[in-house]
């Protein structure tokens, strides 16, 4: 065999070898890599990430150490081949982890604001809890013969609370208070926001089957029969800046509900 054929063999065999190293070169470079982004996901491991260039730096020395100069550009070419193929690898398993979301596109818009109410709704709830809050107190009232206990002075004024003042002191001198309570239904009639003060009109159906007049120190029913027991009663509730407040009321025992 020639010199020529010896020196052509080696160089096959060399780009073989060389071949072969790039193979192994490859795989290892895309296991590194799928470690890469395995541990880039994981928030438990403490070691850190193994460097591909390390081992990439350790096969080109040992390429050097038994390539022949003939196959140099052989090698080149292979091993440019496998770090692209590494890197493709690498960019493939990463591609697959899963994004993090967007915070600010997940965020939901905040919702918009409820309009405001009109001044007629304003004036309608306010004589609502006015008049519900006059009858709560009446009650617990009712039940002492005496107004002192209760806030009735902050739901009721004027000729409503001396109403109320008068009847109780006349149950007080017979020695009768109530025992349960009546049940109603009221709602507003009309509203007038531009008198003097503005004033809304209440009507409502007291139904009193339940609120039994008895006497304070026996608990004897002094209740007389024939009694209308659920009437309309109607009254007049003004705005005196500060608040609402029940300013007069009616029975009408002839109207029933």
């Amino acid at each position: 065999m020639t010199a020529t054929q010896r020196r052509s063999s080696r160089q096959k065999i060399a780009a073989v070898r060389t071949r072969k190293h790039a193979t192994a070169l490859l795989i290892v470079g895309s296991l590194l890599g799928l470690a890469g982004c395995s541990d880039s996901d994981s928030d438990t491991s403490s070691k850190p990430n193994p460097t591909p260039t390390d081992d990439a730096s350790a096969s080109a020395v040992s390429f050097r150490a038994w390539v022949k100069p003939g196959a140099l550009r052989i090698r080149r070419r292979l091993v440019m081949l496998a770090l692209v193929g590494c890197s493709a690898l690498a960019l493939a398993a990463c591609s697959n982890t899963v994004p993090k979301s967007n915070s600010s596109a997940s965020t939901p818009s905040s919702p918009s604001a409820a309009p405001s109410a009109s001044p007629a709704q304003g004036a309608e709830q306010a004589a609502l809890t006015a008049w519900k809050g006059m009858r709560t107190e009446e009650i617990k009232a009712s039940q002492t013969g005496y107004v002192t206990k209760t806030r009735l002075s902050d739901y009721s004024y004027d000729k409503a609370m001396s109403k109320a003042k008068v009847a109780l002191f006349n149950y007080r001198q017979q020695g009768v208070v109530f025992k349960g309570a009546p049940t109603s239904t009221f709602k507003v009639t009309s509203i007038d926001l531009h008198a003097s003060r503005p004033t809304v009109k209440m009507w409502e159906c007291l139904d009193t089957s339940n609120w039994k007049p008895v006497l304070k120190e026996s608990g004897k029913g002094v209740a007389t029969g024939g009694q209308v027991r659920r009437f309309v009663i109607t009254g007049v509730v003004v705005d005196l800046g500060d608040r609402w407040m029940v300013q007069d009321y009616t029975f009408h025992r002839d109207q029933k509900c």
